[in-house]
């Protein structure tokens, strides 16, 4: 009996193994044909590994699900070497990959206690597939404008004059941009004219700095609008920055409302997890520049 279950251990570490290897290549080949943006790779990879799950031969002792899991954790320790990204992009990422398969294994294994066939889990597996193929958008597509509008009320009497200081970018940093994200370490460029250029560095960890330019295209005495002209970060890789508005709102004597609006442009897909992602992760940002610059 021992000797069995130790066979069937081995076997099982063998598909494990492969099913890691069969994800690896198809990752490198969805990052060959730059799609590594869309649903193919946040949707379709977990999907393929339901498949491969529910084809092979799993003994009493093994949950599908739990052997996904297995390989889920695996691949993205692997990726996460491989494509040098920041644990944060792991952690965002992971919910969707354990959710989509635990959701189409769930589905193979009620049409398994239907017919008991495997060869009828492929009716099954036809649905999510189509609407895997439909949801990944051509690149001509062009994503709504997210906007994001953020105010803190500060003490004191604020003006737009406090842009004209380096900021203090480093200083208090939020949480989730510790966890692996560009994070900003230098800014240049003063002048609150129309045609000014500003200039931020971030840092990645893995993928190296780049600057986000912005050029002042509205300047008015308590509201200036800089449009972003340019963007070489690895931030670039998820979203695109269109405009940043600051306004000052005086409340009294003693409190000042400033509000920072953020436009941009959701590059992920599928939007309807990385959207609710990218807003609060831009709020956040917006509410550390207010405290960078308004002191």
């Amino acid at each position: 009996m021992k000797n069995n279950e130790k066979e069937s251990e081995q076997r099982m570490l063998i598909w494990v193994i492969i099913l890691v290897a069969i994800l690896s290549i198809s990752l490198r080949l969805i990052y060959f044909v730059q799609l590594e943006q869309t649903s193919l790779l946040f949707i379709g990879i977990p999907t393929l590994l339901a498949i491969l799950v529910a084809k092979i031969p799993i003994s009493n002792s093994s949950s599908p699900i739990g052997i996904a899991f297995k390989v889920i954790t695996l691949f993205l320790l692997i990726a996460g070497i491989l494509l040098g990204e920041g644990i944060g992009c792991i952690l965002v990422a992971a919910p969707l990959f354990y959710g989509v398969a635990a959701i189409i294994i769930g589905i193979a294994a009620i049409f398994k206690d239907k017919s008991e066939k495997h060869d009828s889990l492929d009716a099954s597996i036809i649905i999510p597939l189509v609407l895997l193929l439909a949801h990944i958008p051509l690149h001509s597509a062009t994503p709504p404008t997210e906007k994001v509008a953020t105010t803190v009320i500060l003490d004191g009497n604020h003006d737009l004059s406090s842009l004209e200081d380096l900021p203090t970018l480093k200083k208090d940093l939020p949480l989730f941009f510790k966890l692996g994200f560009p994070i900003p370490i230098a800014a240049e460029g003063t002048g609150l004219c129309v045609g000014d250029i500003r200039k931020t560095t971030f840092l990645s960890s893995t993928k190296g700095s780049g600057d986000l330019v912005l050029k002042v295209i509205k300047s008015e005495p308590s509201t200036i609008t800089f449009k972003v002209i340019s963007d070489s970060s690895h931030i670039a890789h998820w979203l695109s920055w269109d405009t940043i508005t600051i306004s000052c709102l005086p409340l009294n004597d003693k409190q000042t409302a400033i509000t920072w609006t953020s436009t941009y442009t959701c590059d992920l897909n599928p939007r309807w997890y990385f959207v609710p992602l990218e807003r609060y992760a831009v709020s956040l940002a917006n509410e550390h520049l207010i405290h960078s610059y308004f002191r």
